[in-house]
């Protein structure tokens, strides 16, 4: 699974593989946005918490009105996760996409923004954030932006 840093900022990266994979003390948080409609990450998700490591804070959008959200919410839904695992002490945060009106790789443009604002917002923040996706749509999409 590759996995490369943003040009963005040092403390952001973007990797191709499993939202849950996080052994080796890959992360001590997890941003989760479920998708509309029954995906594979639905499954991955009810495995990952029976069997998650108790360090490990999860935080969850659960999305049970499987919608599909307009672009202009996920600057603040991004940034509300990563404000709240902040609070609560993670280090290593890993999130996945929201699924948006535009399209997958205009919404892991907007994430990768809004998690790049964060950043900003945020210089004296010692922390990690990974975003991931199965199919590479963060690495792709950042490799064609320059991001």
């Amino acid at each position: 699974m590759g996995m490369r840093q943003s040009g963005l900022d040092k403390r952001l990266f973007y990797e191709t593989g499993d939202l849950f994979d996080i052994g080796g003390g890959k992360a001590d948080g997890l941003g989760v946005f479920i998708p509309c409609g029954l995906t594979a990450m639905s499954h991955s998700f009810d495995k990952f918490m029976r069997d998650k490591p108790v360090e490990v804070r999860v935080l969850v959008d659960f999305n049970r009105q499987m919608r599909i959200f307009p672009v202009a919410e996920v600057r603040g839904k991004v940034q509300d996760f990563f404000d709240r695992l902040y609070a609560y002490g993670r280090k290593s945060i890993r999130m996945n996409a929201i699924r948006t009106d535009l399209g997958a790789r205009e919404s892991e443009k907007a994430v990768i923004e809004a998690a790049a604002e964060w950043l900003m917002e945020h210089p004296e923040a010692d922390i990690r954030i990974t975003l991931v996706d199965l199919r590479g749509g963060f690495e792709k999409v950042a490799e064609r932006e320059l991001l």
